[in-house]
């Protein structure tokens, strides 16, 4: 069954020369009332899957995590908000490479900008969000590994302190060793057509404390609507949607918005954020260079 439906995100939008001055857009107060068309899933009725190689993979993947955040705001004692990002066009500029519309020259400028922004971004994320931190892309196990060498070289290491989930595989796996999983994904009825919702209710109930607060970072519905599914389970969910298809500066300016201003410090551990759900909005016809257009919270990114 595929997700149908849509979330009303307030947004906030920021012109060219926004990603510099050292404040996010204005944050509005709005509602967080959602409906995911003909998805419905209770909380009473959430999946407790606590399958042992999924907490052997999330405890595998913490023992590589480097403890070099000595003097960094983070969060206290062991209540890590869990980050799950999307790879493709949400941190990897994925659908513009694949178009092959830019000269080498530029193209290799453009991601060297972006690439140091994706440092900043993924080291704030692993202060923040300790151990859960992770990857959910529904691309071919080894995708991630291999398209961060070719372009972004300098943010390999950054992946070692990460969990990486390939959804499509690791649904895979779990219904050929777990009969209660494949009764549940297969069943019409109920709804988890997708593999990364999926994955992710599957993963919740093996952190330990169960997190309260879960943030979500895509570029597609899909990537977002899971929190629908988690907001109903009784956990806080807060979304981000970046604008589908960015170039490499594109993607950079969006990235730099979770940066300035802390923005991603407040989604994660500000209790009084105002709002829960963000769209950033892109404006490709030329303007004047810095114009500001703001709308109730869509990010403007030219």
């Amino acid at each position: 069954m595929t997700i149908c439906g849509s979330l009303p995100t307030p947004s906030v939008r920021i012109g060219e020369g926004q990603e510099d001055s050292g404040g996010p857009p204005a944050i509005v107060g709005a509602g967080t009332s959602h409906s995911l068309g003909s998805l419905h899933i209770s909380g009473d009725s959430l999946p407790d899957f606590r399958w042992s190689h999924t907490a052997r993979l999330i405890e595998d993947s913490t023992k590589s995590r480097s403890a070099g955040t000595e003097g960094l705001l983070s969060v206290a004692g062991n209540d890590f908000p869990p980050q799950i990002w999307d790879w493709d066009d949400t941190i990897l500029p994925s659908t513009f490479l694949a178009d092959g519309k830019s000269d080498s020259t530029s193209l290799d400028d453009s991601l060297m900008s972006l690439q140091e922004t994706v440092v900043k971004v993924l080291s704030r994320a692993i202060v923040l969000a300790g151990p859960y931190v992770f990857i959910l892309t529904s691309s071919s196990p080894g995708w991630v590994h291999e398209s961060c060498q070719l372009y972004l070289p300098q943010v390999v290491p950054l992946l070692a302190k990460v969990t990486i989930l390939h959804s499509k595989e690791y649904c895979r796996e779990l219904s050929v060793i777990s009969r209660k999983f494949r009764r549940l994904y297969f069943s019409e009825d109920k709804g988890l057509k997708s593999t990364k919702l999926a994955t992710v209710l599957s993963i919740m109930p093996t952190l330990k404390p169960m997190p309260r607060r879960v943030v979500l970072i895509g570029d597609q519905y899909e990537d977002v609507a899971i929190a629908q599914a988690l907001r109903q389970g009784g956990v806080e969910a807060r979304t981000c949607l970046f604008a589908a298809a960015p170039t490499p500066n594109e993607l950079r300016r969006e990235l730099q918005w979770l940066l300035n201003g802390k923005t991603l410090d407040r989604l994660l551990v500000d209790d009084a954020l105002p709002q829960s759900d963000f769209t950033l909005k892109r404006n490709r016809p030329a303007r004047p260079s810095g114009a500001i257009q703001r709308t109730t919270g869509s990010v403007l990114c030219r």
